[in-house]
């Protein structure tokens, strides 16, 4: 079976076929870049895309020592902010994620 025919887990259950094919099924999903969490209700995990916008800016940060002022903030706004950014504007946030 393919890898991209996985369906996310909505309750307990045991062994799904779809025709023939045995569903495989799982609690997290990672799609386009964002992670979901099965559960009562869907939601998003940022922990990981937050993990790699701090490790980039780290990154950055610590080497663009004699760096312009100027090259710091625009480093940061191409090669950092598109991994928080991308897909945000699709969904629906609660306030403890929209101020992380």
């Amino acid at each position: 079976m393919p890898i991209n025919q996985v369906c996310l887990l909505w309750v307990n259950c045991l062994v799904t076929y779809l025709g023939t094919d045995v569903i495989s099924w799982s609690e997290n999903l990672k799609y386009l870049g964002l992670s979901f969490k099965a559960g009562k209700t869907l939601t998003v995990d940022f922990a990981s895309s937050l993990r790699k916008f701090y490790a980039a800016a780290n990154y950055i940060s610590s080497h663009t020592k004699y760096a312009s002022e100027i090259t710091k903030p625009f480093l940061v706004e191409i090669y950092c902010l598109p991994l928080i950014s991308c897909g945000c504007e699709a969904l629906k946030l609660n306030s403890y994620q929209i101020h992380q």
